[in-house]
């Protein structure tokens, strides 16, 4: 049993409160976030919220919060548990009327929030990484959009799981788009590469933050289409999202295989510092406020 935030109270993950004709249930018509939290701090919380609201914005749903009343929520949900290190998953979905395809009038919008605890991976599986299995991309077109519609990324992830590997990763006509569920990279040449923003992929707020701590640490960063053949070439592999970090890619199909490059393996530091230093920012302002 978790703390729940539902709709403006306060309740918990074993009341059941979502309604039949939520169009969330029904149709997947919504949004999500998650949320890593360590020492009790939400982190890169500003850049999930400005991607939480331009899903919102692009699927017509009317955001629920401003970004105070967004980091207050966090607060106070973590400051309800007991939790110190976990995720913290919060969704959106466009809200309860009769079921039909189109939704016609405004509809007011359903939002939950709830916080749990998670292991995350080990020091030495950050240094192992995790295997890939390629698959045919056969998501729908508007990859950019954190929406629940996930059957296919279920699909994919059950056939990672079937195959002994880590994470699925998406091919679509010979060019490598991301995984089930994180954002690729691959040394190439010295450089960074990783597929250029466009609604072929989820911008990953991992992925940006670690685009930007590359870029700040002097390695050159490429955007662009990486073909899979290219990955023999590449001495560096690895993937990113908030419940793996950046994690190795150790195999590609059972075959391919790579270890923990220098540059993996400084990226891994400067997110971790950075985390460090949005922690201690989180509870400076906290502080500040109680004072």
């Amino acid at each position: 049993m978790d703390v729940l935030w539902f709709n403006g109270r306060w309740t918990t993950t074993d009341e059941p409160v979502v309604r039949v004709e939520d169009r969330g249930l029904q149709f997947g018509d919504s949004i999500y976030e998650v949320l890593k939290f360590r020492r009790r701090a939400p982190l890169l919380a500003e850049r999930h919220f400005a991607r939480l609201q331009r899903c919102l914005t692009d699927l017509e749903i009317p955001p629920p919060w401003h970004l105070d009343a967004f980091l207050e929520l966090l607060r106070e949900l973590l400051d309800r548990t007991d939790l110190v290190h976990g995720l913290i998953y919060l969704q959106v979905t466009r809200g309860v009327a009769p079921r039909a395809h189109a939704w016609g009038a405004a509809i007011d919008p359903t939002a939950l929030a709830y916080a749990r605890a998670f292991e995350f991976p080990s020091a030495e599986r950050m240094r192992d990484g995790i295997g890939l299995v390629s698959m045919r991309d056969n998501r729908w077109e508007r990859r950019d959009l954190k929406t629940t519609n996930l059957l296919a990324n279920v699909f994919a992830k059950n056939h990672a799981m079937r195959e002994k590997a880590g994470e699925a990763l998406y091919v679509d006509d010979g060019f490598v788009t991301e995984c089930a569920s994180s954002s690729f990279f691959a040394v190439l040449n010295g450089a960074l590469v990783t597929r250029e923003d466009g609604i072929e992929i989820l911008p990953g707020t991992v992925r940006d933050a670690v685009i930007e701590l590359a870029q700040s640490d002097g390695i050159e960063v490429r955007r662009r289409p990486i073909a899979l053949h290219e990955l023999e070439s590449a001495t560096e592999l690895f993937v990113t999202s908030t419940s793996l970090g950046v994690m190795p890619v150790s195999s590609i199909d059972a075959s391919l295989t790579r270890a923990r490059g220098p540059v993996t393996e400084r990226l891994q530091q400067l997110l971790t510092l950075l985390e460090e230093d949005t922690i201690d920012r989180w509870w400076l302002v906290a502080r500040r406020a109680e004072s």
